[in-house]
């Protein structure tokens, strides 16, 4: 178990993309809840948004789980009514410690 689950203090569900057949010859994809865990959600400074390459600006946020938590990149995360897609999961160079997953926060339009 992790070594820092005390702090991750959010209910999240993480829900993967399905393809189905859409009775028309071509494909429908939604997204399938695929389990819910306790998370973390950290804003990012601006400085960690701004550097680097155009992908790396994206980021709005780290969301941390558990190391062995199956999180992968085009996932979306549902923390409260707030969903975020995964651009990226890492892990630290110390094993089982935790996940982590850069996120962009879904804009919705007014």
């Amino acid at each position: 178990m992790s070594r820092l689950v005390h702090l991750l203090n959010r209910d999240a569900t993480i829900s993967r993309i399905t393809r189905s057949t859409d009775g028309q010859g071509g494909w429908a994809e939604s997204f399938t809840p695929q389990f819910t865990s306790k998370v973390r959600v950290s804003g990012l400074s601006f400085r960690e948004r701004s550097q680097g390459a155009a992908e790396l600006a994206e980021v709005s946020h780290a969301i941390y789980f558990e190391s062995t938590k199956d999180v992968r990149r085009d996932d979306r995360i549902l923390v409260g009514t707030t969903n975020y897609d995964v651009l990226s999961v890492q892990s630290p160079s110390v094993s089982g410690v935790y996940l982590r997953a850069n996120v962009k926060e879904e804009q919705r339009g007014a």
